[in-house]
């Protein structure tokens, strides 16, 4: 999770013109320790050392120049990698607090650039309305993006009862907290420039689901519809947007065999081919899977996204 500020909102009675700014993730040097995941290096440095000895045994003490050598470029290394994960402009605070200022908002929304292998993609959140109600429609939806990196959201709000991160939950936990924010009807701007960068990798642990990850995945899913309970029609939208959210996350792990995976989601098969869907032609590989030909979509699947890779290939030839 990337750092999120806050701001005093001086249009709110009794908070002043004074603005205050703080990292959720500490202060001093606890910011770089936990931005380089030190934990991490160190136990970088300790396999560096266990498979120096297990290749030269005792004498490792000889080499022992070398040993340091190649544990601190192993630290610096893992530190260097943690630390070029995703970042934010330089000017985002000024410029969002700017606008924050201007609308007497609450919070603030901006676009995000993505970064994926390579790829640069820029993601417009352009809000369907800046009420709240539309808002949490928008992000259950996907149509904004759920991370609390591309929002600036006023200090009031996040100290109120209620709003904190659930425990247990390592993906969109803070799409969770962005909801409960949303749903206490704080005032909105939106500003249409890039200030978030998103750095996603094939290779990331976010792309790397355990059979813990999907537990996870099903926990969220009820948190977020029992968020709703008192309004039946959000609860309907979480219910069905939750639900494919953990579905497609379960078909891209490849972990299940096509019986479990019908045991687990062959529910939320439906959802797929509603009117609300328009992920044609994934959505029917999605509901294959649910209705138990997971293995047999994941193959369809598979061929559907090399054709199109080639495709793409080719026309990028001419």
């Amino acid at each position: 999770m990337g750092h999120v500020f806050h701001f005093k909102n001086p249009a709110r009675p009794g908070t002043g013109l004074k603005v205050k700014y703080t990292l959720v993730h500490g202060r001093g040097v606890n910011r770089f320790l936990q931005l380089f995941r030190t934990g991490n290096a160190v136990m970088g440095i300790v396999g560096v050392v266990v498979a120096s000895f297990m290749a030269a045994g005792l004498d490792i003490v000889d080499g022992w120049v070398n040993l340091i050598i190649s544990a601190v470029v192993v630290f610096m290394f893992i530190c260097g990698g943690n630390a070029l994960n995703d970042y934010i402009d330089h000017d985002m605070l000024e410029c969002m607090h700017g606008t924050a200022r201007k609308e007497n908002a609450d919070v603030v929304i901006c676009d995000y650039d993505e970064e994926c292998d390579g790829q640069h993609t820029l993601r417009r959140q352009q809000p369907t309305s800046l009420k709240p109600r539309q808002i949490v429609i928008d992000l259950l939806t996907g149509k904004i993006h759920g991370s609390c990196c591309n929002k600036l959201i006023a200090r009031h709000l996040y100290t109120a009862p209620g709003i904190k991160f659930p425990a247990g939950i390592n993906c969109c936990e803070d799409l969770y907290v962005c909801l409960c924010i949303f749903a206490r009807n704080p005032v909105v701007a939106y500003l249409p420039r890039a200030f978030y960068h998103y750095v996603r990798s094939s290779t990331s642990i976010t792309s790397q689901l355990t059979l813990s990850n999907l537990e996870q995945d099903a926990k969220l899913r009820d948190m977020v519809i029992d968020h709703f309970n008192h309004d039946s029609e959000l609860q309907e939208i979480a219910s069905r947007e939750m639900s494919k959210y953990v579905a497609f996350r379960a078909f891209h792990s490849r972990r299940l065999t096509s019986r479990q995976f019908r045991q687990a989601y062959h529910q939320y098969a439906r959802y797929f081919l509603d009117r609300h869907n328009s992920m044609f032609p994934f959505n029917w590989f999605f509901y294959l899977a649910c209705t138990g030909w997971y293995r047999t979509s994941l193959t369809l699947y598979d061929i559907y996204i090399w054709l199109w890779k080639t495709k793409q290939r080719l026309l990028h030839r001419k």
